[in-house]
């Protein structure tokens, strides 16, 4: 008999917690509007982080494109070279400034002499006589 009670109290108390944790319908609708408030918040801002990285982009382009001009505009260029084993190899302006390689300016030194250029100085950077490790500092000047 005591077993029947307690099964019975069990499941009362089961159903009223479950009662309990059921939403009704106004608190259903509110969570779903705050769900959609949030999503609109989230794709909001989405799009501001993206517009904002667009126009770091276009300044960053801006800015690139500036500095290869100046530097192209230069009787003197330093060049970097992964391997410069002939005149077809690439090369790629350095920044005198920040002592970066500029990715964008790819050229060789057939282009450039043609364009008037001659090398000065030719500086082996690789630590091995490995043919991966042939990295060269190339300077180049245009005589006026």
């Amino acid at each position: 008999m005591n077993i029947i009670i307690y099964i019975g109290v069990g499941i009362l108390v089961y159903f009223l917690i479950k009662r309990q944790n059921k939403l009704t319908p106004e608190e259903i609708a509110a969570q779903k509007k705050r769900e959609e408030e949030e999503a609109e918040m989230r794709k909001a801002q989405a799009e501001k982080q993206k517009k904002k990285e667009q126009e770091r982009i276009k300044k960053q382009k801006e800015k690139e494109k500036k500095l290869l001009s100046d530097l192209l505009n230069s009787n003197e260029r330093v060049y970097f070279s992964y391997s410069f084993v002939s005149k077809t190899s690439d090369l790629f302006l350095i920044d005198s400034s920040t002592n970066n390689i500029l990715k964008f300016s790819k050229t060789n030194a057939e282009k450039l002499y043609e364009e008037g250029f001659k090398i000065v100085d030719i500086d082996k950077t690789g630590s091995s006589a490995q043919l991966e490790d042939f990295n060269f500092v190339i300077r180049f000047s245009k005589q006026m």
